[in-house]
């Protein structure tokens, strides 16, 4: 899972690059492909997609 692999999930589900890149830098880099709770990320696309979702929301919430 390298920075390539994570942008091209973000275009190819039209999902935000800035939050897509967030993603990676905190899973893959500060938490060494973790999740919060410190279990192994085995599904990284789908974590990938649900990060993304969520932070899409928030912003979403925080606008309105």
């Amino acid at each position: 899972k390298s920075t390539d692999d994570v942008m091209d999930m973000a275009f190819k589900f039209n999902l935000d690059g800035d939050d897509a890149y967030q993603w990676w830098q905190m899973t893959m880099e500060e938490r060494n492909g973790n999740d919060r709770c410190g279990n192994p990320i085995w599904n990284w696309k789908g974590a990938l997609v649900n990060y993304c979702k969520v932070m899409a929301a928030k912003r979403v919430a925080d606008a309105g």
